[in-house]
């Protein structure tokens, strides 16, 4: 089970549930009295976080313990957190502390052993349903003298106790003690601690499955291993059961390798016979016991006595006895498989059934039945005689499953004596049946000697007249009839013309040959079914019910026995083979009509033949008109022939030789004879003449045409325009080249070579035009045929191979001329290529054991000790860049006797080289490496030459390391010895070292980042998920199929569902279906936020706010809806205040209107008075009355618009009131800025 993951049975998950909801009341009750400051509140929440993450991350019980003690003491200011044990099955009277964290001076109390009888008996059963103690001190609370003494040893004066639960099992107490005075314990804090036990009893669990799962993952391997032992045992022993017939050697080998496989005493088999008395048949025992088999032989009544038993006894002693005999087997004849007896003495068997196991020296026994297919035809048995034992379930499946294979086997034999048996019987049979089919053979075989000398006599003519007068002749001799004739039916008579067309006849009897027949009633009643391939025989044609006419044409031919069988021409009746016997009437028999038969369908053949004959001849004509054509296509195959068989023979010249002069001399003359051409040549390009200039290097010319061997061509034409396409495999084939509109200059070197007809084929070595196969017609223009053209360019692939394999020829034998200068070197370079091939074994180790870990060290530790062991060098190190470009050596591997660039662990030498802060890493940025071979010789500044020395560095090669495209640092080999010369394969093989430790810091950065955001997604997750369970206002999220997902403990109280699992449930299952119709709703109004009110319990209303939960696209794809989300707050209240806020407003506007316009109206009434009636008549020169009559009408003015002012306010109220009810109507009017300000600076 992975770490972050914590199994909880269900009671524990409900408690748990139970917990979390009157924690969300208690915030409720604290955020309200605003008791517990802030800072105390982060504290208490990180601490409890940090307690989760670490009982997730470890399964340790003492790591939990003591880092959950450490911080919640720390949290509380307590004197000591303990977590206090039971000791198992001590019924809660005993035990010890097993964690603490304590300050001083207090005394520890970790291990110490406590008894207490009281709290067994008195109060563990309340701690077990809950119960959380806090006591402020000690000293009045009232406690016994016993408990009083236990808490003063530990010096405890105030004591807060909260149960250890491990599932319902009460596991220990998490104890938090004041030692140093009395302490009040806040509810917030009691409150936490009970979190913490909550927790540390899930990790209770979590340990404890952890511990469960390991045992019983051990006897799980274990059983596997044993049940494999089993398998494979049972594999062989089929095996040998399936390799012989013979069942006393099958059950001889059973019992033998069963009884050594269990170790058991005796292993037996017992065979029951037809009366169901039965018998051991074999047995494999241990020394030392009696045979069984030998005292069946000594006392036969031990067969009666073990028929007579019971065998229900086998396994319930309860079952009275009945006989095997009388019961026909008893249980295992009924389908039982196996009885197993782990003790005789234990099992209730009767008096006689116990007689016979002990004359057995059975103690215990495993009887398994075996069947011939349904059959119960006996038992196999393995008995312990030396004590009792107890039967495993596999062991009994193991003879279950020999029984079985017995079982076939038995089967088997059964089915072979039976074969046997059937085989006499057949045999016997067989014989007679035989010498009666001996004798019928005879007589088939003479007729089908007779069938086949005539058909014989067919075949060797084609002349139908010969044929009918043989076959006639041949079946008169051989049926000793009077007549045979075929009749042959006019064409487009419809078969009811025709005549005789050949004939056999004995004297006296006429002759029918060219006699006409004339029968109506033959071609519309009779004609089809004779096509159809009936034949008619008829005895005597007195006998038969023939008409008049019919008879009257036999009689005609002195017919009184008739034999008619058709003969069909394909599908076509062509006429009739006519036996007759005109003496006597005669039985014809099935031989002689199948024999008739047989030579009419021979006949027939001989019909299609003699027309295939005349289509023959007519088609000989049109074969005639073909012979040409056929003979010019025999030529042409022998020219391909010839063509492939030069083909073959110049691929075989090539190969026998990589000289090109002898390959292309034998391919011109092979190509040359085998084409008739006048010229074949082969035509190279100069190099690097862009292919505009070349010769011909090879030629097979007839006379008296000219040589061109040698001969240089300048074409720049074909360099510009046509190369290319030739490169690309073009093959051009001219006919006449005066018939092409070639260029004049291409002409001109044609005409050069007295060219009529040109075939020409790219020679490509590798993708490179090298050259060009001519294959000129210098006499007459020529007409180039595909299989030339194919051919040709089969012979150009090759030399192309021919070409290729002499360059590579070439290059072989040049580095044989420079093996052979050094070949005095030859040994030093095998003892630098078995370097080199360490250095390639080495290097793979190196990045091997830098792929199996992205620890750092290890690393470091590989790559510079095998780096230096590759190299045989004095030192590797490794040297980090700083963020300023210094650096420091990190790590190194050193011959002995050289001081250390790392003085001790943690204290590293820095390397200050201002060139590289200045270039910040200087050519080294480029990915260039810097190999020195002598440090005096290479030109170096006195700066670095002196941190050289420092260093006793005398040769080196560094490179650099980059972490993805920044760089890291170095990687460098120093020689301290002396000068050196680094080759050329060092250096790369130290590159190649440094870009995969690049690649382990890469990916040991990943590590750190992808564990660094491990922990972060995870706070974060830990943190919405305590948002999420806080959340005042009720939460659902469901997915597309409208299953709920996700919830929070105020959904579930704002609809009673505290005991409802809601996972996986469907909306409309627990909800209103106001609420699911939001949801469908939603769904159509994608992205949009939708609300409705929804009925709650204790009849108050909640406000749903409704939304899709969508993916946003990425690249081609589309949004893709995940589900939906539903946020549901409680607005009884709200809704109340509205009312409340309704109801005032109406009140108001109300009470206050009717006094402001009583006000408005007196004041508007005095004012008028004041100005029309009073102020004109008083004296006004007085200046104190003009002031006066100043102020009092400014002081009445301002009632007026005081009291204006009141009533556009309540005016205002109630138009809130209307705007709230959506009945507000807006009237835009421009207004005067001046105006509202005076009227705001005199109010």
């Amino acid at each position: 089970m992975p770490k972050d993951k914590i199994l909880v049975d269900a009671k524990t998950y409900k408690l748990m549930q139970e917990e979390l909801a009157a924690l969300k009341t208690r915030v409720a009750e604290f955020e309200e009295a605003a008791t517990l400051p802030q800072a105390t509140q982060v504290a208490q929440q990180k601490a409890l976080l940090a307690v989760i993450t670490k009982i997730r991350e470890s399964l340790s019980l003492d790591r939990i313990f003591d880092s959950t003690a450490t911080e919640v003491r720390k949290l509380l200011n307590a004197d000591r957190v303990g977590m206090f044990r039971f000791v198992p099955e001590s019924n809660y009277s005993s035990g010890q502390f097993v964690s603490e964290d304590i300050v001083p001076p207090f005394n520890s109390a970790l291990a110490v052993k406590i008894n207490d009888h009281c709290f067994g008996e008195n109060h563990a059963v309340y701690y077990q349903q809950g119960r959380i103690w806090a006591c402020q001190d000690i000293s009045e609370a009232g406690l016994v003298n016993c408990h009083v003494a236990i808490l003063k040893r530990f010096q405890v004066r105030a004591n807060l106790v909260v149960p250890l639960l491990k599932g319902e099992e009460l596991w220990g107490l998490l104890c938090i003690h004041q030692c140093s005075a009395p302490r009040q314990w806040q509810e917030q804090e009691i409150e936490f601690v009970t979190q913490i036990a909550i927790h540390l009893g899930v990790a209770l669990q979590q340990a404890s499955f952890v511990s469960k799962l390991k045992k019983h993952s051990g006897y799980l391997s274990q059983a596997v291993a044993q049940a494999v032992e089993r398998e494979q045992a049972v594999a062989a022993i089929i095996d040998k059961i399936r390799r012989s017939l013979d069942l006393n050697t099958i059950f001889q080998t059973t019992t033998q390798e069963v009884r050594q496989l269990l170790h058991a005493d005796r292993v037996v088999i017992y065979r029951f016979n037809a009366d169901w008395s039965g018998e051991f048949v074999v047995e494999s025992m241990a020394q030392g016991w009696i045979s069984l088999m030998e005292k069946q032989q000594e006392q036969p009544e031990i067969r009666k006595n073990i028929s007579d038993c019971s065998i229900k006894y086998l396994a319930d002693a309860q079952v009275t006895d009945t006989y095997l005999q009388e019961t026909q087997g008893g249980e295992f004849s009924r389908g039982e498989v196996f009885r197993v007896c782990n003790d005789i003495h234990d099992s209730g068997f009767s008096d006689c059934y116990m007689e016979t196991l002990e004359s057995f020296q059975a103690k215990a026994y495993a009887i398994v039945a075996i069947y011939q297919g349904k059959k119960l035809w006996g038992l196999l048995a393995a008995f312990q005689n030396a004590e009792a034992r107890h039967w495993q379930e596999d062991e009994v499946n193991f003879l279950v499953q020999i029984s079985a294979q017995l079982g076939v086997a038995v089967q088997q034999a059964e089915l072979l004596a039976q074969t046997q048996q059937r085989k006499e019987e057949l045999q016997t049979a067989l014989t007679t049946q035989l010498q009666q089919r001996a004798d019928e053979l005879a007589r088939q075989a003479e007729l089908e000697r007779a069938i086949m000398e005539v058909i014989d006599k067919i075949r060797r003519t084609l002349d139908l007249d010969t044929i009918f007068q043989t076959a006639a002749t041949e079946v008169r001799k051989l049926l000793n009839a009077d007549r045979v004739a075929v009749f042959r039916f006019d064409y487009d008579s419809e078969c009811n013309y025709g005549e005789f067309v050949s004939e056999d006849v004995l004297p006296p009897f006429t002759c029918a040959l060219a006699a006409k027949v004339e029968d109506h009633c033959f071609g519309e009643k009779h004609a089809e079914y004779y096509r159809q391939g009936r034949i008619w025989a008829a005895n005597d044609i007195y006998e038969l019910d023939l008409v008049d006419c019919h008879i009257a044409i036999l009689e005609r031919f002195q017919v009184r026995a008739n034999l008619v069988v058709p003969l069909l021409k394909g599908e076509e009746l062509w006429g009739l083979l006519c036996i007759h016997q005109c003496s006597v009437s005669r039985q014809w028999h099935n031989e002689e009509v199948e024999f008739v038969g047989k030579i009419a369908v021979q006949l027939g053949v001989a019909l299609q033949q003699a027309e295939l004959l005349i289509q023959a001849q007519q088609r000989s004509q049109e074969l005639q008109i073909a012979l040409a054509q056929v003979q010019t296509q025999k030529e042409q195959i022998v020219r391909t022939a010839e063509q492939e068989r030069a083909l073959a023979q110049v691929i075989d010249k090539i190969r026998l030789t990589i000289d090109l002069e002898t390959i292309f001399q034998t391919a011109a003359t092979e190509v040359r004879k085998l084409l008739n051409a006048d010229r074949v040549a082969m035509y190279r390009f100069d190099y690097n003449s862009n292919w505009s200039c070349g010769e011909f290097v090879s030629e097979d010319v007839l006379p008296p045409f000219n040589c061109a061997l040698a001969a240089k061509i300048n074409d720049h034409c074909f360099g510009e325009k046509h190369a290319e396409y030739y490169r690309r495999g073009r093959i051009w084939a001219a006919n006449d080249i005066y018939e092409l509109e070639l260029s004049d200059c291409h002409l001109a070197i044609l005409d050069r070579f007295q060219v009529r007809a040109n075939l020409v084929v790219p020679l490509l070595k590798g993708e490179q035009l090298w050259g060009l196969l001519c294959i000129h017609q210098c006499s007459s223009p020529r007409q180039w045929h595909d299989e030339e053209i194919e051919f040709v360019s089969k012979i150009a692939v090759h030399l192309g191979v021919a070409l290729q394999q002499a360059e590579l020829l070439a290059q072989e034998q040049q580095q044989s001329a420079e093996l052979q200068k050094a070949l005095a070197q030859v040994q030093v370079q095998k003892e630098h290529q078995r370097k080199i091939a360490q250095q390639e074994r080495a290097l793979a180790r190196v990045i091997e054991r830098i792929r199996q870990t992205l620890d750092m060290e290890t690393i470091f530790q590989a790559t510079t000790q095998e780096v230096r062991q590759i190299l045989s060098c004095d030192r590797v190190v490794v040297y980090q860049f700083n963020s300023d470009w210094s650096g420091e050596f990190v790590y190194e591997s050193k011959t002995e006797g050289w001081k250390s660039l790392i003085l001790t662990p943690g204290l590293k030498t820095v390397w200050e080289d201002t060139y590289l802060q200045e270039t910040q890493g200087g050519r080294y940025r480029h990915h260039e490496t810097f190999a020195i071979d002598d440090i005096y010789n290479a030109g170096l500044s006195e700066c670095h030459l002196k941190s050289l020395e420092a260093f006793e560095v005398k040769a080196f090669v560094v490179v650099p390391v980059f972490v993805g495209d920044k760089l890291w640092g170095l990687l460098g080999a120093y020689q301290h010895t002396g000068s050196r010369h680094w080759e050329d394969r060092e250096v790369a093989l130290l590159a190649q070292i440094g870009n995969q430790l690049g690649v382990g810091l890469n990916q040991a950065e990943l590590l750190r980042q992808t564990k660094q955001q491990s922990r972060e997604i995870w706070a974060t997750i830990a943190d919405l998920s305590a948002i999420i369970d806080n959340l005042a206002d009720g939460l659902l999220v469901t997915n597309t199929q409208g299953q709920i997902t996700r919830f929070n403990p105020a959904l579930k109280a704002m609809f009673r569902l505290e005991e409802v699992d809601l996972k996986g449930k469907k909306l409309s299952e627990h909800f209103p279906p106001k609420l699911v119709k939001l949801v469908e709703q939603m769904e159509q109004q994608e992205q949009e936020i939708v609300t409705a009110e929804v009925e709650l319990e204790n009849n108050r209303v909640g406000q749903a706010l409704a939304t899709t939960i969508v993916k946003e696209a990425e690249e081609e794809e589309g949004t893709q809806c995940l589900g939906s989300v539903i946020l549901i707050r409680d607005v009884t209240v709200e809704r109340e205040v509205d009312r409340m806020k309704t109801e005032f407003l109406a009140t108001v506007s109300h009470e206050l209107r009717t006094p402001l316009t009583s006000i408005l109206g007196f004041a508007s009434i005095i004012q008028e008075k004041l100005e029309e009636v009073i102020f004109p008549g008083v004296n006004a020169t007085d200046r104190k009355t003009q002031k006066s009559i100043r102020t009092v009408g400014g002081n009445i003015n301002i009632i007026v618009s005081e009291a204006e002012r009141l009533t556009a306010l309540i005016n205002d109220v109630l138009d809130i009131a209307k705007m709230e009810a959506g009945r507000v109507d807006w009237n835009i009017e421009p207004t005067n800025p001046e105006l509202i300000l005076n009227r705001a600076i005199a109010a």
